[in-house]
């Protein structure tokens, strides 16, 4: 089969005003709509529930987005087939927002997998086939608000036990088996060291390709085991307020040919000044792959990728410790960050810290003895 496998598809701000003068051609290039059309199975990580405007939003750290319905008649129009469900933002508006979104799927003939009503349901795989082959599709996400572990609606989680049973079970009954994974860090061109391996462990049960999205920036790729592991697709279509000229605006899509397992990268610029999403010329395209390239170099070498992620770390512990401090309020809060303010934490503070969230049993009770507070 011939499958297009796309990044993050949220129909915000311009994109949502063009879907709803139905002027679709000023969203994306005829050029890469017939890429999409051709193909067999056409599929985008689906970055926000589709639902009306009378709506709730839940409680969450980070933005809450949604599309209006109209956002499945350009999905449509693309040749879209299949969404994957499994993000950090499909429950902003809660159970409603997944509800309608599902049903706004099977309303337009839209395959969907990663989301639910139960985690026995999110976690279902999808299997599409043809004459001579069936290809497998597993959905999953890191653990922030979407996710559910029980009987309660939201995304498939990164759960090693459960993903173990969901791969082995999925490639028994499949010929290709696609794990895309929702994860990383925001605007972070690199894996951390951990996704480095937690992916490799997922080619070593028996997937035959992972790609990654989340980080709205593109990353690298590489093959192990002669199968392929794409760290960062980038945004697809996601237009946000002032972001232009940016890693944001750029990306690209893949196009796999499953019987000869052959890939090809499709590098774009979206929502950038012009807002359409178009392939990039040859010049820009030389340069895209060149950094792509320089990634790559450093996803293979241990030694670089941990130093990169170091370097991260570094780069954004005030962000990760100002909620720890004692600063109320936004302007105090900011100058702890701009390093105007010191930090108020003891060492004791900060081992206590440190444990619970890395001995597995202690952060079991401190999560949820968080969520007995936040329900009270």
């Amino acid at each position: 089969m011939n499958i297009i496998i796309a990044g993050d598809f949220c129909p915000y701000n311009r994109v949502q005003d063009l879907i709803t003068e139905n002027n679709f051609g000023d969203i994306v290039s005829n050029e890469v709509k017939e890429v999409f059309t051709r193909s067999d199975i056409s599929i985008v990580n689906l970055e926000c529930p589709i639902i009306g405007d009378a709506s709730t939003s839940i409680s969450k750290i980070g933005p809450n987005i949604k599309a209006n319905k109209s956002s499945f008649s350009f999905l449509n129009y693309l040749g879209v087939n299949a969404v994957t469900l499994s993000n950090n933002h499909i429950m902003d508006y809660g159970t409603e927002g997944l509800k309608s979104t599902i049903e706004g799927c099977i309303e337009n003939s839209i395959d969907y997998l990663g989301a639910g009503e139960s985690f026995s349901e999110a976690r279902k795989p999808l299997y599409i086939k043809s004459n001579s082959e069936t290809i497998a599709f597993l959905n999953i996400s890191e653990n922030e608000f979407s996710t559910t572990h029980d009987n309660q609606p939201g995304a498939n989680p990164l759960d090693l036990v459960s993903n173990y049973y969901d791969i082995i079970e999925a490639k028994k009954n499949s010929d290709y088996l696609i794990l895309i994974y929702h994860g990383g860090h925001e605007g972070y061109k690199y894996p951390s060291p951990r996704m480095k391996k937690t992916f490799r462990y997922f080619i070593d049960l028996g997937v035959d390709i992972v790609v990654c999205h989340h980080s709205h920036c593109y990353s690298g790729y590489e093959k192990y085991k002669s199968k392929h592991i794409y760290y960062g697709l980038g945004n697809f279509i996601f237009d946000w307020p002032g972001s232009n000229n940016r890693p944001w605006n750029y990306g690209y899509f893949l196009e796999i040919e499953t019987t000869s397992n052959q890939i090809e990268l499709h590098p774009y610029i979206q929502s950038n000044i012009d807002v359409q999403l178009k392939p990039l010329n040859n010049k820009q395209k030389d340069i895209f792959l060149e950094d792509i390239d320089s990634i790559n170099n450093i996803i293979i070498n241990d030694s670089l990728l941990e130093n990169q992620f170091l370097k991260l770390a570094r780069e954004r512990a005030k962000s990760y410790l100002s909620p720890m401090q004692p600063y109320p309020g936004y302007l105090l809060g900011g100058a702890y960050r701009r390093g105007v303010l010191p930090s108020i934490i003891s060492k004791k503070k900060l081992l206590t810290y440190l444990n619970v969230s890395r001995c597995e049993s202690h952060r079991d009770l401190y999560l949820e003895t968080l969520n007995q507070m936040i329900l009270k």
